[in-house]
């Protein structure tokens, strides 16, 4: 296998047991692996790799690109990627409200400031296995019923339900959610007796034969949880779940800025420019300050708290993050007390804060204002609710032919380039940066799809790496 000096590049007719085609009234995308011998690219010179950010807390972490294809086709002599099939992120752990998180969008960096997350509930649904339903109104989450064990324990009627929680990008979160339950299971785990109880055994060790029977023993749980994540299940048979109730988190907004923070300590009667908006300090009394914020939109006056109260659930609380935060009547300044500063929130009569200017209001579904071909998906961890990227993906289908054969990526970061095609195959095509280029990605596939992964180091498209070592191996052994 040659491999280039710049890019090295793994082209794999690899299977794994991601998520399956997946996609929304509309024909988008969603929750959905590449496909199983797509092209796999370790990474390129050009993109974003391992650089290093240091966070206002002392944090130090690594950012990597990820860029996606999936589901793409071939026909008659055209290559479609459908909308959502292309997409691109730099997934860098979890970011905290007001620690300066920086994270980048097409190369380009970005400061994370705050974000607000809504609750998604789904009622009343029968799943059979294998199946999928969304979790949220955008469709950009979903609960997977992956696999029902229809005997784990022996017994007849004592089912056991493996559920997952599928991310826009085709990612799994975390663990996954387990239930056991059936006509021969008590629910001892979730109706409150084994917390009261116990389980009702003598300490120490006894035989088996003190109680031949064995079902007080073995503890039903129609209920999972991994934190901000539960599922509530009425009925698991051999073939189906009936579940009473899906319960997790998605992004409904996120601010960003391309700028560096203002950072200072100031005291009533003090003001300092951020962007085009004046911050005034108008009063500190305590842990409370009252900033006055002016634009050529108007004025905002708003109190921040930083109380106990507050501060004992910041940063998990977003009402604890908006108490620390205000927002120009423009909507392109921010202004927060800088929890982070190392004197502390406040010293000798003044207290630390810190503005962005040039804000961006990111959406789940929005357009991504550098590049409106794109749409914007924030993602936050549905077990912990802390925001982790933003995906930006296709919004219209892309077509490209023998004479259309270019594809520019978000602010031109990158090149789809079909360097040959012939009906319903593509016998060459490759990707290139600014700095390098990969080879003819074509092969593994036979050409009938570009479905591809590039960084095996973000943790996003890292994921779907993880997933082929296995087959990687054993492709090298023929």
């Amino acid at each position: 296998m040659k491999l280039k000096a710049t890019v090295m590049s793994l082209v794999l007719a690899l299977g794994f047991a991601g998520t399956s085609a997946f996609a929304a009234d509309d024909g988008r995308v969603v929750m959905t692996s590449p496909a199983k011998d797509g092209a796999y690219v370790l990474k390129m010179k050009g993109l974003v790799n391992n650089h290093r950010i240091k966070l206002l807390n002392g944090d130090r972490k690594a950012i990597n690109d990820g860029i996606v294809i999936r589901k793409s086709s071939v026909k008659d002599g055209k290559v479609t990627i459908p909308a959502g099939g292309l997409f691109t992120t730099s997934r860098c752990s979890n970011w905290w409200s007001f620690n300066d998180h920086t994270f980048t969008i097409a190369g380009k960096l970005f400061h994370f400031i705050t974000d607000e997350y809504q609750q998604d509930v789904v009622k009343n649904v029968t799943m059979k296995k294998g199946e999928t339903v969304f979790g949220n109104e955008e469709k950009t989450r979903g609960w997977e019923l992956s696999s029902i064990d229809v005997s784990p324990m022996g017994i007849e009627g004592a089912h056991m339900a493996y559920f997952k929680v599928v991310k826009t990008t085709g990612n799994y979160y975390g663990n996954p959610f387990i239930v056991v339950a059936g006509k021969n299971i008590t629910p001892y785990g979730s109706n409150g007796q084994a917390e009261k109880n116990g389980s009702g055994l003598k300490e120490g060790t006894t035989s088996c034969f003190d109680q031949p029977d064995t079902r007080p023993f073995m503890i039903g749980n129609n209920i999972s949880t991994n934190s901000r994540s539960v599922i509530y299940v009425d009925e698991i048979t051999p073939t189906e779940a009936k579940i009473k109730e899906f319960v997790t988190v998605s992004t409904s907004k996120a601010l960003i800025s391309p700028n560096e923070p203002v950072m200072g300590m100031y005291g009533k009667g003090e003001s300092f420019k951020v962007g085009n908006a004046t911050v005034e300090v108008v009063d500190i009394k305590g842990t409370d300050v009252t900033v006055k914020m002016t634009d050529g939109k108007g004025t905002i006056t708003k109190t921040l708290k930083a109380d106990k109260a507050t501060m004992d659930l910041f940063p998990s609380s977003r009402v604890s993050c908006a108490n620390l935060y205000a927002l120009s009547a423009s909507g392109s300044e921010t202004v927060n007390i800088n929890v982070h500063n190392e004197g502390g929130m406040f010293a000798n009569g003044k207290v630390a804060l810190m503005g962005y200017s040039d804000v961006i209001t990111v959406t789940n579904g929005g357009k991504w204002a550098a590049d409106e071909r794109f749409l914007t998906r924030p993602e936050i961890c549905a077990e912990c609710s802390f925001i982790h990227e933003v995906v930006i993906e296709n919004d219209k289908p892309i077509v490209l032919d023998a004479k259309n054969n270019v594809f520019e990526g978000p602010d031109g970061y990158f090149k789809i380039v079909i360097d040959k095609i012939n009906g319903d195959t593509v016998e060459a095509w490759h990707v290139e940066t600014k700095e390098d280029k990969t080879g003819n990605l074509a092969g593994r596939a036979k050409g009938k799809h570009i479905d591809m992964v590039i960084g095996a180091e973000c943790r996003s498209t890292g994921h779907f790496f993880s997933r082929v070592y296995a087959d990687l191996y054993k492709e090298t052994q023929e």
